[in-house]
């Protein structure tokens, strides 16, 4: 029986004896695989349709941030495409799936202006009260 997790254990070690990939990357992939297995209670793959892939998307959307979403979403595809590579599957379901989505952009965080104001007039304060030259850190 071609199992989820049978199959992601094949999928593992093809990685990591002809891929070669890294590590940690290999550890990415366990995680992800492994959640993807238990939210489709390790049915048969052949069992396996573009709704369940939409489903899963859907929770990640729901408990992940977009950046995690993503790289899940990458580990997935590498195996769907290692899954069709490999005759296991005929049609790969996520060639009928959009995964396309927009991240949030994070702008810069900004120091708020009582901040700037408060730091200024600090190192203006100190220079008046400074007696000396060496104070004022003014070096001819």
């Amino acid at each position: 029986m071609n199992t989820l997790i049978t199959i992601t254990e094949k999928y593992l070690e093809y990685c990591k004896s002809q891929k070669r990939l890294d590590y940690k990357t290999i550890k990415a992939y366990r995680i992800d695989l492994k959640q993807f297995t238990s939210f489709c209670n390790n049915t048969d793959i052949h069992t396996l349709s573009a709704a369940d892939i939409e489903n899963f998307i859907g929770y990640l959307h729901q408990n992940f941030k977009p950046k995690t979403v993503k790289r899940k979403l990458a580990s997935l595809k590498a195996f769907f495409h290692y899954l069709e590579y490999k005759s296991i599957i005929e049609i790969n379901p996520f060639n009928r799936i959009k995964t396309k989505f927009r991240e949030p952009l994070l702008l810069p965080k900004t120091i708020p202006l009582h901040t700037v104001e408060n730091l200024l007039s600090t190192v203006y304060k100190e220079y008046s009260l400074s007696h000396t030259d060496y104070r004022k850190n003014v070096h001819s």
